[in-house]
């Protein structure tokens, strides 16, 4: 179920930044610059949202997997 959650968090993010990318492509070639800048700020918003819910998925991945090893020490 965990790994199944990081996999979602990776290809929503991959989705939402190939979205984005061509967003900004398109804006490059048609020469509107505030679009751009706009675009631009909201992958860097993007990233930054993105690195932060993975990280707190591995972060609760990490005291799972630490809560299970914990049982399986108590077994020996």
């Amino acid at each position: 179920k965990e790994m199944n959650n990081h996999r979602n968090l990776i290809n929503t993010a991959i989705i939402t930044a190939e979205d984005l990318h061509g967003r900004l492509l398109a804006a490059l070639r048609n020469n509107e610059y505030e679009v751009v800048n706009s675009i631009a700020s909201a992958l860097i918003l993007n990233k930054e949202t993105e690195i932060n819910a993975f990280q707190k998925s591995l972060n609760i991945f990490d005291e799972n997997k630490s809560l299970t090893f914990k049982k399986f020490q108590k077994l020996n």
